[in-house]
């Protein structure tokens, strides 16, 4: 028996590839033991298929028990600020939009580092750190709030780690890098959208660069030559992540009909042409519109409600005045 395993452990496992429409036999053929042999390996390679869990429907049972949970956590903790009706929507297509970034990164990656006239004398995986893995969190943090950025930083770890063939070290690259996108944009607070450029180049910059070095510095190859690329791909994804977010996140506002605090922001400025026809025509309703709107911001405050909502509601709560001001004996 133990001449038997070491005999096994001699052979060489043989692999076959066959292209796809391959015609084996046809009706008439004479069989030989040739057409045997590979009959019995593609029956083989059928029966044990079969008893795997297929990639793909393993990933969709984790995707789903995820967003169970982050459905519940948006359901219990009313995560989601003024958008929070359309959370999981937009978080959902943010999330489909973001895996098929990373593949398209994935083909033209190697394709542009092929045509480059210099070439470069490391490991090929390491272009995975430039992909910009941090694009969701960025637009998620800025249309929603912190929470939602967190639980959404989870899910995009687990995709990301999938489209480069289940790497751990991609996973906890991505979740660093998606925390330090989410939580930049809650210290520099959604009123610009200079705090997308600020959270990607003073939050994700510095993580991406931590990662990258720590990451080649664990590997036992590892020069100085390619930790500083790795380092350079770190840099390239977080300004990539910056780009891109910045111009996805106008076209989801637009997509998807949400209220934002810049635009909130935008709306409540005093100097735009409805609020200057007021102050001529009612300058009564004008003065009056600005007192409950500081008013209604002070008790939005102490309420923990939106209180750029609420200043918005209450400066137009009477803009329809304007058609007859003479009506109303505040301007009168």
């Amino acid at each position: 028996m133990p001449q038997l395993r070491v005999a096994l452990a001699q052979v060489n496992p043989v692999f076959l590839r066959l292209k796809k429409g391959k015609i084996i036999l046809r009706s008439g053929d004479e069989v030989n033991q040739d057409h045997l042999r590979l009959i019995g390996l593609i029956a083989a390679e059928e029966k044990t298929s079969t008893r795997r869990i297929p990639g793909l429907l393993f990933i969709w049972a984790t995707l789903g028990l995820l967003f169970f949970f982050f459905w519940r956590l948006n359901a219990l903790a009313k995560t989601g600020g003024i958008n929070r009706p359309r959370l999981n929507f937009v978080s959902g297509v943010t999330l489909i939009a973001s895996a098929l970034l990373y593949r398209l990164a994935l083909f033209l990656y190697p394709l542009v580092f092929q045509n480059m006239a210099f070439t470069v004398p490391v490991d090929g995986n390491v272009l995975v750190y430039a992909i910009p893995f941090a694009v969701g969190a960025l637009i998620i943090a800025f249309l929603f709030d912190l929470q939602s950025a967190v639980v959404f930083s989870f899910l995009n770890a687990v995709v990301g780690a999938f489209a480069c063939d289940w790497d751990f070290q991609v996973l906890l690259y991505v979740l660093a890098g998606n925390l330090a996108a989410a939580f930049g944009i809650e210290f520099y607070q959604r009123l610009k959208r200079s705090s997308i450029l600020k959270a990607s180049f003073f939050w994700l910059l510095p993580v991406n660069i931590l990662a990258t070095l720590l990451f080649s510095l664990s590997r036992e190859d590892a020069s100085w030559l390619a930790t500083a690329f790795a380092v350079l791909m770190g840099i390239l994804a977080a300004l990539l992540a910056a780009f891109v977010a910045n111009f996805m996140i106008p076209l989801w506002e637009v997509i998807f009909k949400l209220v934002t605090d810049l635009k909130l922001v935008e709306i409540t400025n005093l100097n735009l042409p409805c609020f200057r026809e007021m102050l001529e025509k009612a300058p009564g309703t004008y003065h009056h519109s600005q007192m409950v709107a500081s008013l209604a911001e002070a008790a939005a405050q102490e309420l923990e409600l939106s209180p750029l909502l609420v200043r918005a509601m209450a400066l137009y709560h009477d803009i329809g005045k304007v058609d007859n001001p003479q009506f109303f004996t505040e301007n009168q």
